[in-house]
């Protein structure tokens, strides 16, 4: 993977148990985050690979780092699934991987 892909900036989600956000936030912006928002239980944010990479390794508060691939709007089950079948897998995984 080029350096260039590695220093595009990605949205990131830090989870943490609950009353941790306003402290996790603060600890990621330490870590090279950039645009954090809290939530309940965690903080997004964003910041390169290597910012996400970093987070998974340094962070004190966080219990997981996610990198989300995308976000859709639906209301059931079936709009979920029709929505996922539309995403271009094809970027994160090829005919010979899986998750």
């Amino acid at each position: 993977m080029s350096s260039a892909s590695n220093q595009a900036a990605s949205q990131w989600f830090a989870a943490c148990p609950r009353g941790l956000e306003n402290l996790l936030a603060a600890e990621l912006m330490t870590l090279g985050a950039k645009s954090t928002r809290e939530t309940v239980a965690g903080v997004y944010f964003e910041g390169s690979r290597a910012t996400g990479y970093r987070a998974c390794l340094w962070s004190r508060l966080a219990n997981r780092i996610l990198r989300p691939l995308t976000t859709v709007e639906a209301a059931d089950g079936d709009q979920l699934y029709t929505q996922l079948k539309a995403f271009d897998w094809s970027g994160v995984f090829n005919v010979r991987q899986s998750f």
